[in-house]
């Protein structure tokens, strides 16, 4: 058997098959980042004599971002130019010759691959994702993404399941519309976050997302509490986990701390809250003992009961407007 083989001897001496329908047609509406990720994929691919590239590799080549070459290849697949195969941890990217699929549709169709990857559970877990998201098919990005939560992050096949599941569920109960890109986007949150408290395992992401409800169930008593409609922002979030893991205060305290603050800012609860660990408050009772910790529900009944009571929220005011203003000068 004969095999010919072409060689260039160097890259920049070769050349490139480039067909005009392609110029004609696909360039003008396609963003300049995503003809120039296409025509450096080309190149290569018409060189089999050249080294395979990471995604990051050739982002610094093209002096690109990783999303930008994700979002890229996500475009021309939509478009049928490229097909994308998983062969078990490589990325075959195969460039399509336009004319062919225009003209012999049918002898295209018989070389696409039966599955998109050698790995009996990869390829499982695929099947699974897509079934989840509406039997859509998986972008190059969120192939690329759940192949980096199994193996660069060490999820386990069923742990990201339950991550598309978890994170389907939350984008279906938000005020927020979600579209391929930002569903993407809030999955891959939920995955950085899983990945930095240490969770591989589907028994320690199911604990997880039970933890989680806990703290999204308190987290909206105390927002009903201080009269704040809409959802909690990560900050509120990581605010209250500050006054239960700094200064120790349980939930009772702390919406106690909202029930004085009223229809105040966070920041005032943060400040009331500091006022009473700096004094030593840390249950309901202790705030019930001492008199200059809190506020009379009755109103005074004598002149002297009156100025006391004026001393005591004189004396509130003061530590809070002293913690306020003692942060504005850390700040600056």
């Amino acid at each position: 058997m004969n095999r010919f083989i072409y060689r260039s001897g160097n890259d920049n001496a070769g050349f490139t098959v480039i067909e005009n329908i392609f110029i004609n047609e696909y360039i003008p509406e396609a963003k300049g980042d995503y003809v120039k990720v296409y025509l450096f994929g080309l190149k290569n691919s018409q060189n089999p004599e050249l080294e395979p590239l990471s995604t990051g590799e050739l982002a610094r080549i093209l002096d690109l971002t990783e999303s930008d070459i994700l979002k890229a290849f996500d475009y021309w697949e939509s478009k049928k130019l490229v097909r994308i195969e998983e062969q078990g941890p490589d990325t075959n990217i195969i460039f399509m010759n336009i004319n062919s699929m225009m003209h012999y549709p049918a002898a295209v169709r018989k070389q696409e691959p039966v599955q998109k990857t050698s790995d009996p559970r990869f390829k499982q877990l695929v099947d699974t994702v897509q079934n989840m998201l509406g039997g859509e098919p998986l972008t190059f990005s969120f192939m690329s993404a759940l192949k980096n939560w199994v193996e660069v992050y060490g999820f386990e096949p069923e742990t990201v399941i339950l991550l598309v599941e978890h994170s389907l569920t939350n984008m279906e109960r938000s005020e927020n519309s979600f579209n391929r890109g930002s569903r993407l986007k809030y999955m891959e949150k939920v995955a950085e976050n899983w990945k930095k408290t240490g969770i591989r395992t589907y028994r320690q992401a199911e604990d997880e997302i039970q933890g989680h409800r806990a703290r999204s169930k308190f987290v909206y008593e105390f927002l009903r509490e201080m009269r704040i409609s809409g959802e909690a922002a990560d900050s509120d979030y990581e605010m209250i986990d500050s006054w239960r893991n700094e200064l120790g205060f349980s939930d009772q305290m702390i919406l106690e701390g909202a029930r004085r603050a009223g229809k105040k800012t966070m920041p005032y609860v943060n400040a009331i809250l500091h006022s009473w660990h700096n004094q030593g408050f840390s249950t309901p009772e202790d705030l019930s003992r001492d008199r200059k910790a809190v506020r009379k529900q009755e109103q005074p009944q004598t002149a002297e009961d009156m100025q006391r009571e004026e001393a005591i929220n004189e004396f509130e005011q003061t530590a809070i407007d002293w913690f306020y203003s003692d942060n504005d000068d850390d700040e600056n």
